[in-house]
């Protein structure tokens, strides 16, 4: 047995390319939402998120369970507010996006900390433009 390295590269939004796209969470990401922002917002979450989305299910899955974990962390089991969650729909969508992917129309997620999730795409380049697959 050996051991192998793999290596993550992903196009990670910055948060001022964040706020440029979604200014309605420039308090949320300005204030208690930062450090949940960089938890988003690395290679290993997009990782997770297109993990999911190859299995034919919302983006949010990948990176479900580790924001949930570490908002009960810092707010205790209370759960996550509507806000919260909506802000992390966000950046997953910030972040499939801006890696080549688009949504595909379809919304559900079974994880008990969310009720809906969009699922992506891939786009692929052709000849013509854009296309999906």
């Amino acid at each position: 047995m050996k051991r192998e390295t793999a290596t993550i590269e992903a196009m990670v939004p910055e948060v001022d390319d964040f706020i440029e796209r979604y200014p309605q969470y420039r308090n949320v990401v300005e204030t208690n939402g930062r450090q949940l922002f960089y938890l988003v917002m690395s290679p290993h979450s997009f990782y997770r998120a297109k993990w999911a989305t190859e299995q034919g299910l919302p983006a949010v899955l990948g990176v479900a369970q580790i924001c949930f974990d570490a908002l009960a962390l810092s707010k205790g089991e209370g759960g996550i507010d509507n806000l919260t969650k909506q802000f992390i729909g966000a950046m997953v969508c910030c972040l499939m996006e801006a890696n080549g992917y688009q949504k595909d129309g379809r919304k559900s997620v079974p994880h008990h900390a969310f009720v809906k999730g969009t699922v992506y795409q891939k786009k692929q380049a052709s000849f013509y433009g854009e296309r999906t697959t």
